[in-house]
């Protein structure tokens, strides 16, 4: 069963246009009209079984009449799938009629302001009617012709599989820091660099190179930030260097860069959200 349309504030559709200067009604060949001729009032065209609701679909072969008591602006999201035509009545349109019995039929509009919706190709459209003047809109979602369902969601990101990788992805989201994604982007940045600190020149041991690699931990994360991160990481780097203190020779050069490089990397594989 079709649900009644809902305008932009909820609720059935007749009470919630009524206060938005527009409502819903079966439209038989004339409209009915509010009590006060100074408000304006959509007048969208509903079908009746098996209950009241607002026309919502369209096939390719119909078209959709509506009325307002006053002039409107008149837009489509997105364009190109339906035009809208503007015509003054009274005025007899002959057509198939999406609030009709699927036949032909021929249909007097006495109204003065009057648009006819006629489809261009299947997709959906939300019809945007302005009353002049007003500052609220009536919406009218329609479905044209055969539209495809959504794909269902693809299954999201793939869990890393590296062993580095995964400690990484499984530290960072034991991390309570709010800004741990960027701070984790920045360490990848310092990891990334241990070749432009030997061009330096003034590291000659591998603990001074730990030296200063930890200084410049503590720049970008702070002094106590991402502790799990920086635990997995380091892990890691001390799996491949040696466990004591030496001098930086172009072999160790190259295994520091290789162990911090990888590091980095591997970070910036990191999932942040």
């Amino acid at each position: 069963m079709k649900q009644p349309y809902r305008g932009p504030y909820g609720g059935y559709a007749v009470a919630a246009l009524m206060l938005l200067f527009c409502h819903a009604l079966y439209y038989t060949g004339c409209a009915a009209r509010g009590a006060d001729p100074a408000v304006p009032v959509v007048v969208v065209p509903t079908k009746t079984p098996p209950a009241p609701a607002a026309v919502d679909t369209m096939a390719l072969d119909q078209m959709l009449v509506f009325t307002c008591t006053v002039n409107c602006s008149v837009s489509m999201v997105p364009e190109g799938v339906v035009t809208v035509t503007q015509e003054s009545g009274p005025i007899k349109i002959r057509g198939k009629f999406a609030d009709g019995n699927g036949q032909t039929q021929c249909r007097t509009y006495p109204d003065k302001y009057l648009w006819i919706v006629e489809p261009v190709a299947s997709g959906k459209v939300t019809i945007v009617v302005t009353p002049v003047g007003a500052t609220i809109a009536t919406k009218i979602p329609l479905t044209i012709g055969d539209v495809p369902p959504q794909p269902p969601p693809g299954p999201g990101p793939t869990p890393p599989t590296d062993p580095l990788t995964k400690a990484l992805q499984d530290a960072f989201a034991a991390e309570t820091d709010t800004q741990k994604a960027a701070k984790i982007a920045d360490l990848a940045g310092v990891y990334a660099k241990v070749g432009d600190i030997k061009a330096i020149g003034t590291v000659t041991t591998l603990g001074q190179l730990q030296a200063t690699m930890r200084r410049a931990e503590i720049l970008v994360v702070g002094a106590n930030g991402l502790p799990k991160v920086l635990q997995a990481g380091s892990a890691y780097v001390a799996g491949k260097l040696p466990a004591n203190d030496a001098p930086m020779t172009d072999t160790l050069w190259r295994q520091a860069s290789d162990a911090y490089g990888a590091v980095a990397i591997a970070l910036k594989k990191v999932q942040v959200k």
